[in-house]
């Protein structure tokens, strides 16, 4: 009988907490859609907070996820192709904007703004060394450090296609970027005069099937 009566109560007590849960979502004013459309979000590294941009306007909100609350709106001069949080938390936000600046944000709002050579295609921000790159609409992809404050020699797509997307690892110490022939190059960002590895998408899997329990690859 005991145990039967401390799992009733236990269950009366998860009832009571899901009920209290749903009150304390339903009664938040947290609203996440845009006037047109939210076009990117990302959480924080202390997953505090949410960052998103959307358009029209071109504006960025941050969301309070422990008080389930808006922390500030912004409205930006331009859309924004990419933006990275620079920082733990909300503080240090940088967007790569459609017409060539990219433009930083601080806890207070707008700090500095400066141009490149090239259309921005896509934002990378690696910690480790505090640098950020960015890739142009042609095969070069600019380095910004962050600690000493100016652009370093760019690194060079050695193809025909142009740059399309980047991404980085959370286990080793390497980048990506891809390119629009379906390559993508892999970097160590302590070597910058040339790349690691490259991988073709394309003939990775020219054949793939199954014939009962056996699966084979033809690359």
């Amino acid at each position: 009988m005991r145990n039967n009566e401390k799992k009733l109560i236990f269950q009366k007590k998860n009832q009571i907490n899901k009920k209290n849960l749903k009150k304390k979502f339903s009664k938040t004013d947290l609203d996440f859609s845009f006037p047109s459309s939210c076009q990117k979000i990302k959480e924080t590294l202390t997953g505090s907070f949410l960052i998103s941009y959307g358009n029209y306007p071109p504006q960025v909100r941050c969301y309070d996820l422990e008080n389930l609350s808006l922390k500030f709106e912004r409205h930006l001069d331009s859309t924004i192709q990419n933006f990275q949080i620079i920082s733990k938390d909300w503080q240090k936000l940088l967007f790569l904007r459609t017409d060539r600046y990219l433009e930083f944000h601080t806890k207070g709002g707008f700090h500095y703004k400066t141009k490149i050579l090239n259309q921005g295609i896509d934002l990378l921000f690696h910690p480790v060394n505090n640098i950020v790159y960015v890739l142009s609409s042609k095969n070069e992809i600019f380095r910004l450090d962050l600690k000493e404050g100016k652009f370093l020699n760019s690194l060079k797509n050695d193809s025909l296609y142009e740059n399309t997307c980047s991404g980085k690892s959370p286990l080793v110490n390497t980048i990506a970027f891809g390119n629009s022939g379906g390559i993508i190059n892999f970097w160590d960002p302590r070597i910058t005069q040339k790349k690691i590895l490259f991988f073709e998408g394309s003939n990775f899997l020219k054949k793939f099937k199954t014939k009962k329990k056996n699966i084979i690859y033809t690359l």
